[in-house]
């Protein structure tokens, strides 16, 4: 993720969010988490995260918060496709 050099304009949200948490280091620990053994986001954040490389200061309430403000953000319309691409997607 570094490589691709995301973390600049994942951070231009933050100015439109009053979010306590970075939405980077969500969208980080899912890719890997997910890359490492694909299960739901429950398990995801709690059977899989914690033993990733790096720790993660975030809370699963948070994790969801993120993901619904991508859905937000990335898939804007309220139909199905758009749901069940940002689902597949995390």
């Amino acid at each position: 993720m570094n490589k691709l050099n995301m973390k600049k304009y994942i951070d231009f949200f933050k100015f439109s969010t009053s979010f306590d948490f970075d939405l980077y280091d969500v969208l980080c620990a899912l890719v890997y988490a997910r890359s490492v053994k694909p299960c739901s986001k429950y398990k995801t954040f709690h059977e899989v995260i914690p033993y990733l490389y790096q720790d993660y200061d975030f809370s699963y309430d948070q994790l969801l918060s993120a993901l619904e403000y991508y859905r937000t953000v990335f898939c804007p319309g309220e139909g199905k496709v758009s749901d069940r691409y940002i689902d597949h997607l995390f």
